[in-house]
């Protein structure tokens, strides 16, 4: 029977695609550095932060860069905010009995971020890019995950909104639902071949309610 859903943070849990873009924004103002842009970063999805300064200035900044980029993040947590249904969407899977957890590929800020928006109670296990080795797409982090949950994958459901996200869930073998309200959106999520695909994230109860009891 189904057990535990695991989200994604950024672009599933919370709208932070200006959270993201205002902290490439500001680090490159502050460091006197070409321009990241929303296009390069729509053409570099779910490269980790220090390998997205690698591509864009491989001039040799790239651990000030980082520096920067996290302390302005620390600063603006308020610009990372849930969907319009997350706390709603959470609410009913807690009444089914569902346990929850997080596998981001952000870092450190996901905590913070969680805990002021007063999501912390819901999740049993938050699970970051400081976590892991391997990032997305690598199994590590969803698998770290569920063997703190105690819970075997073929009961847990991997939800994200991006190609790292279903293709973790495979490698890991759980089921996986992609969410068209993020950064790939439906036509993208599609040919990556998630078990279920939603709209928005209040979409995700209806495929779970399917596997709730079952063996």
């Amino acid at each position: 029977m189904l057990v535990a859903v695991l989200f994604d943070a950024d672009g599933t849990l919370f709208d932070s695609a200006e959270f993201i873009l205002n902290s490439y924004e500001y680090t490159c103002r502050t460091l006197n550095l070409p321009m990241i842009t929303r296009e390069m970063l729509n053409d570099s999805k779910g490269i980790p932060l220090r390998e997205t300064y690698d591509l864009y200035h491989p001039e040799g900044t790239q651990e000030e860069s980082c520096r920067v980029h996290k302390d302005f993040q620390l600063q603006n947590l308020h610009l990372c905010k849930p969907f319009a249904d997350t706390r709603d969407t959470l609410d009913k899977l807690k009444e089914r009995d569902v346990r929850m957890g997080i596998v981001s590929a952000r870092g450190g800020t996901v905590h913070p971020v969680v805990e002021l928006n007063g999501l912390t109670s819901y999740f049993e296990v938050i699970v970051t890019a400081d976590d892991v080795v391997l990032r997305k797409p690598h199994a590590e982090g969803l698998l770290l995950a569920l063997d703190k949950m105690q819970v075997k994958p073929e009961h847990a459901f991997m939800v994200g909104d991006m190609h790292g996200d279903i293709e973790m869930g495979r490698r890991a073998g759980v089921k996986t639902i992609g969410v068209a309200c993020g950064f790939e959106g439906w036509d993208r999520l599609k040919t990556y071949n998630p078990t279920y695909l939603a709209q928005n994230l209040g979409d995700i109860i209806s495929p779970i309610d399917l596997h709730r009891g079952l063996p």
